[in-house]
């Protein structure tokens, strides 16, 4: 079978997030010759019913519709090159940069806790054996009470 006539019909709407909306329609014929490809001509009707469309809405009177049809550009966050749609906020290779960074932020932090945690148990121990040095136990050993203060303890109540 033959195709002799290709028929394109897109439509486009933007809503301008106030309750209001622009539509813009394209439609385009073509009758094909013996010689002609259906295939080429389906897909050079297409792309410039979307020109047709992206010019129609990129020239609006509204200025959200434009904005809407002329997305600004999007840049990855780190390198501050242009993004492919496939990417979110960084290229891959720079999300490895990033986590590289933070894994290094990361050691050199349990690095500083760990040397500010043996300083600590150092002067804990300097302070320990001066303590000891001196005989001063510091409240650690409780006398006995004996007799009658040791009765009248008993009967404190808690």
């Amino acid at each position: 079978m033959r195709v002799t006539r290709i028929s394109i019909a897109l439509e486009q709407r933007l809503g301008d997030n106030d309750y209001g909306s622009e539509r813009a329609e394209v439609e385009y014929t073509a009758e094909l010759g013996a010689e002609d490809d259906a295939l080429d001509c389906t897909q050079k009707l297409l792309w410039q019913a979307r020109v047709q469309l992206f010019h129609q809405l990129s020239n609006s009177r509204t200025l959200a519709i434009r904005r809407k049809a002329n997305p600004p550009a999007r840049f990855c966050r780190e390198c501050k090159q242009p993004l492919t749609d496939a990417d979110d906020y960084y290229h891959a290779a720079c999300e490895e940069v990033i986590e590289a960074r933070r894994q290094h932020q990361e050691d050199e932090r349990r690095a500083k806790w760990a040397a500010e945690r043996e300083e600590h148990e150092k002067r804990q121990a300097e302070y320990r054996r001066q303590r000891e040095a001196d005989g001063d136990t510091n409240g650690d050993e409780i006398d006995e009470v004996e007799g009658e203060e040791a009765d009248e303890l008993e009967d404190v109540p808690l």
